[in-house]
This record gives structure tokens, sequence and C-alpha cells, in this order.
């Protein structure tokens, strides 16, 4: 049974791979005149880097609607407390069916989806698996379903980074070795940690300091935002496993993405910040927008009676 589920989904990942790799080669390609050579260990990392860039780059569309999606959310956010206040200590069938037919009617109404939120993820999954199927493939056999195969697979397979890292190797797979008393490699484990320390700053960074100045006050003490603090609690955790567990080449994508990701918070919300923000209110002092006048605007003349009646 798990045999032919497998198979369903190597099958499933074959076009994800032969793009991943037409992409990788690109990069290595283009990094090759640069005077990258062809076994350097930089220079497939950095092809994951550029994977990042286009498969990002691809999403943005995508990321804007996750935006709007995020930003609907806050703005429904009193009207779904209100709604979570009303049947407030209500168990019984009849009152949470009514309860979420009524949230349900504010999404609609409001035009908002709390599934849209995780697009951005969702859609990164078969790339994450595309890429971890290339490197293990690359690692047992040297072989790809694209041009990674022949003399550029082995070359993929045979890179290191700094000379001595390979892109297929896990901080787990070196810890393991040196608690069974075997040869293990310690830059590995070392790259992993750093590799996992910038993916957690980063994170921490984005849900302290940049989307908390993009959350309106009314907003604040509502399941939305509580849900984006639990978060910021369980990501560093998932990283934390990550950086154990996965092949360096795939923390160099995980990483890279989630620089990308902070950046893009950041930007978006300096140019286009929730109305009722800290960042929006940021955004009106640097545009010179002071209450409802604007620069230059000119006073009405007061008639003389009225100024006596004042």
């Amino acid at each position: 049974m798990f045999d032919g589920l497998f198979d369903f989904l190597q099958n499933i990942l074959l076009p994800i791979k032969w793009v991943i790799e037409q992409i990788l080669v690109f990069f290595h390609t283009l990094l090759g005149f640069l005077g990258f050579g062809d076994k350097s260990g930089l220079s497939w990392a950095l092809s994951i880097v550029g994977l990042v860039i286009v498969i990002r780059a691809t999403l943005i569309p995508v990321f804007l609607k996750q935006i709007r999606a995020q930003r609907k959310m806050l703005e429904i956010a009193p009207e779904v407390r209100r709604i979570q206040e009303k049947y407030k200590g209500k168990r019984d069938v009849l009152s949470r069916q009514s309860m979420n037919q009524e949230m349900m009617e504010i999404y609609r109404v409001r035009g908002a989806n709390p599934l849209s939120s995780c697009l951005p993820i969702v859609l990164q999954m078969p790339v994450f698996f595309g890429l971890y199927q290339v490197i293990e493939s690359a690692q047992n056999a040297g072989t790809g379903v694209g041009p990674l195969n022949g003399p550029l697979g082995m070359d993929f397979r045979d890179s290191r980074i700094f000379g001595v890292v390979p892109l297929h190797d896990s901080f787990s797979h070196d810890f393991y070795a040196l608690q069974a008393g075997q040869a293990f490699n310690l830059i590995t484990m070392i790259v992993a940690g750093v590799l996992t320390a910038i993916m957690i700053a980063v994170q921490l960074f984005t849900q302290l300091k940049v989307i908390p100045k993009n959350i309106p006050e009314n907003a604040k003490n509502t399941s939305v935002y509580k849900n984006q603090k639990v978060m910021l609690y369980l990501l560093p955790i998932m990283f934390l496993g990550m950086g154990f567990s996965f092949p360096v080449g795939i923390l160099i994508y995980w990483t890279a993405s989630n620089v990308w990701s902070g950046v893009q918070q950041a930007v978006a919300i300096y140019r286009n910040p929730s109305p009722g923000s800290l960042a929006f209110e940021l955004r009106r002092k640097r545009l010179g927008v002071q209450n409802k006048k604007t620069k230059g605007q000119r006073q009405q003349p007061v008639n003389k009676r009225r100024a006596k009646r004042r």
C-alpha cells in the first residue's frame, strides 16, 4: 500500500523535479561564466538561492492576495469577536452551528477567506519536496530526471560548500555519527546551526518588529492576532526540527525563502499599511498628512458678526 502511494507521489513530483533541475543548472551555468568551478559547492548553493528568487518572484501575486486576505481578516476581527462573545459558554450543537454560520456569512459578505493566508506556504511545499528528491537522487545515484544526470549530476553530488560541506549532509547525520564514535563533519553541523539561527532570527524579527506595526489597535485582542502570537513560538520550534533533520541544501532554500518573506512583508507594510495601525500613522507622517488637512489648505474667512458672537 505505502509503496504504491510512494510511487504515486514520485510520479507527481517528476515534472516539478525537472523544472527545479532546469533552474539549478541555469544558475550554475551562469555562475560558471563568473568563475565558479563545476564542483563548487558555493556555486550550487547560490543556484539554490536563485531557485528561491524564481519561485518567490512567481508567487508575488499570491503574496499580494495573502496580504489582502490578512487585512480583511483583521478588519472583520471585531465582528467575529462579537459573534464569539454572543455564543460564549454555549456548547450545544445548534449554538455552535449557528455561530459558524454567522461567521461564514461575515466572511462571504466581506470577501474574506481564512485559508488565503496559507497559500504561499502550501504552493511552496511541492518545490520543497521536489528539491529534497533532487538532492537525494544526486546523493544515491548521481542522476536526475532532467539535466542533472551524467557528469553534471556527479558534479552536483560531489560539490562541497567551503570544500567540506556536502549539500546532502545534515546535522542529524553527523550528530548520530558523533554519538556512535564514528567520523563526523563538524563544519556541516556548524553550517546547519548557523542557517537555523538565521531562520529563527528573521522569523522573530518579522513577528515581533514588523507585523505588529500593521495590526490596528481594535484587532489586538482578537483570535486572529492571538493565533499570530502562537506562531511566534511554534515556528522557531519547527525550524529547530528542520535544522536538525534536513540536508544543508534544503536549509539554504528555507533560509533564503525566509529572508525573502521578511523583506517582502516589511516592504508591503511600509508601502501599503493597514488603516488604523501604527505603520499607517507612520506613513501618514512621512507623506506630511496631519489629521484631515492637506498642506497649503486655505482657511475659510470668519464673518465679523460670527466672530463677535464667539
